[in-house]
């Protein structure tokens, strides 16, 4: 502060004093420094208007990738861990036999149509009942004739399509579900949806059985569940949790 009043000439000496002195600070190494480094960073960064996002297809490309490899992380799981096996073996609907009315032949592999042949041969059931559709249903018929099964005792349903197919063209060849006897010839994995199906028409006395040929390594002692059944046995299990899902969906379970 000035003791008397300043004139015009000390207020011009003294803004020019405190520009050099302004000068002087900004020529400083540290602030020079500090002031080249923000012009740098202001070339560098590009305007926020030119950052652009990535197309549609790209976007989806990544969704996909993670899908994947959240899918590889699964089959890793399913294959390492105990998981599996379990779920294989679960699926384990066979029953002791008894004499049956009817032994009915699911379509699917000629070894379900000789298991039934040797069933009938050793006298397990009264009749045969072969159950695909169309010229399927009767190549199953002459296949159990070859195997010696009488043509008289052979009954042909031409009507099932599919699994939720096959209660209903029983009851249209005259089995009595709450009352007859069926022992229900199919492959291992498919047993137990078979099964479930057939109670769910009203079926109160089912037995399954598979073909012993293809069991009888299960049940040896020296059976494992190695890298080789895993492999062998992924796509019936991942068929099989599809189909399940799918029944379960049209309210046939």
């Amino acid at each position: 502060m000035w003791a008397t009043q300043p004139s015009n000439g000390h207020i011009l000496e003294y803004a020019a004093s405190s520009l050099r002195r302004g000068r002087a600070t900004l020529r400083e190494p540290g602030l020079s420094s500090i002031r080249s480094m923000i012009q740098t960073s202001e070339k560098k960064s590009p305007p926020t208007a030119l950052i652009t996002r990535p197309s549609i297809a790209r976007r989806w490309l990544r969704r996909l990738e993670r899908c994947l490899a959240f899918l590889a992380i699964l089959v890793i799981l399913w294959m390492v861990t105990p998981f599996q096996e379990r779920i294989y073996r679960s699926m384990d609907r066979q029953g002791e036999l008894q004499h049956a009315d009817y032994i009915l032949c699911l379509g699917g592999s000629d070894s379900r149509i000789v298991e039934s042949a040797k069933l009938m041969a050793e006298g397990w059931a009264d009749k045969l009942i072969v159950m695909n559709h169309g010229p399927f249903a009767d190549y199953m018929k002459r296949i159990a004739m070859v195997w010696g099964v009488p043509e008289d005792k052979i009954l042909v349903d031409t009507q099932s399509v599919t699994t939720r197919d096959h209660p209903r063209g029983a009851v249209l060849l005259g089995v009595d579900p709450e009352h007859d006897i069926c022992i229900i010839v199919t492959n291992y994995t498919h047993m137990a949806r078979s099964k479930a199906m057939f109670e769910h028409a009203g079926f109160k006395h089912l037995i399954l059985r598979e073909p012993r040929w293809e069991r009888a390594p299960r049940e040896s002692g020296n059976y494992t569940f190695g890298w080789r059944a895993r492999i062998n046995t992924l796509s019936d299990l991942l068929y099989e949790g599809g189909a399940w899902l799918k029944a379960m969906a049209a309210g046939d379970l």
